[in-house]
């Protein structure tokens, strides 16, 4: 299957955020990404964003140089008001997650960022249960929890099962262990 290009409208059907309110969210994503590259303090956010900003939601940022993911940080759980939040985890996810190559300075010209915004989770009974490509996934066993976004699904043409799967690969659940999971569903608006 094809990879949907990033912001991609198959990507949920979780009620989108204000087109004002995605350019705003984005324009301070990519300033603190940079800033944290440059090792500088990252920005404020707006002072009076607009109410559809100061909601508390989860929310993942990944970021790109190029076509390649670079970093990848956020939280099933609202932390905090979506604009600073998401403005942390941007320049969290350029500069600290050490699964992915630091990136320097001079790749700042191709630097990019994804923000998924997501709803609420609900539980599921099994595996059958998860719309992969419009759903994104929470695993847990025990203290080990997997988070996988809906367009990660996408990207891959993965089918629910394969989609709970690698969540829990992520988490280092193994094999053996998956009939002992929770699993929980969530929809992103992803831009």
């Amino acid at each position: 299957m094809e990879e949907p290009p990033r912001g991609d409208p198959r990507r949920g059907a979780l009620t989108a955020l204000p087109v004002e309110a995605r350019a705003l969210l984005r324009q301070h994503a990519l300033a603190c990404a940079i800033a944290s590259v440059r090792g500088r303090p990252r920005p404020l956010p707006p002072a009076s964003p607009g109410e559809p900003l100061r909601v508390r939601r989860g929310a993942f940022v990944s970021v790109y140089v190029g076509d390649e993911l670079r970093g990848c940080l956020g939280s099933v759980e609202p932390r905090g008001e979506l604009l600073p939040e998401v403005g942390r985890l941007a320049g969290e996810a350029a500069t600290e997650d050490t699964r992915f190559a630091r990136i320097e300075p001079d790749e700042l010209r191709r630097l990019d960022v994804e923000i998924s915004v997501l709803g609420p989770c609900a539980a599921v009974a099994d595996a059958r249960a998860v719309d992969a490509g419009r759903q994104g996934v929470v695993v847990r066993h025990g203290a080990r929890v997997g988070v996988l976004l809906p367009q990660v699904g996408a990207r891959h043409g993965w089918d629910g099962a394969t989609l709970v799967r690698e969540a829990a690969r992520k988490a280092g659940i193994e094999p053996h262990e998956e009939a002992g999971l929770s699993i929980e569903v969530f929809e992103a608006d992803v831009f």
